[in-house]
């Protein structure tokens, strides 16, 4: 998601991006789905200031994921807690 460390998904200090790709994400799902994962923990950073981040969220339900975040929600769209409170 965004961190100032991007350990996450950084291999080395070259080329370093703000933001995971959504290309990337989708990728770690299905290896991760491969080998039975049913949990996905989004943390480090803030996980709402990627602009995508619904898109993150969205996908891991897709593979049958269940998602836990961890944030102090100053960054949640009014609309998106709507709807996360329903899941």
């Amino acid at each position: 998601m965004q961190c100032k460390r991007h350990f996450c998904f950084q291999k080395n200090g070259k080329d370093k991006k703000l933001y995971m790709d959504l290309d990337l994400f989708q990728e770690i799902l299905k290896q991760a789905e491969e080998v039975g994962v049913i949990q996905v923990e989004l943390t480090g950073g803030e996980p709402f200031l990627h602009p995508r981040a619904e898109s993150f969220f969205e996908n891991a339900y897709l593979f049958g994921m269940s998602v836990t975040v961890t944030s102090n929600g100053i960054f949640i769209p009014k609309k998106s807690a709507e709807v996360y409170v329903g899941l």
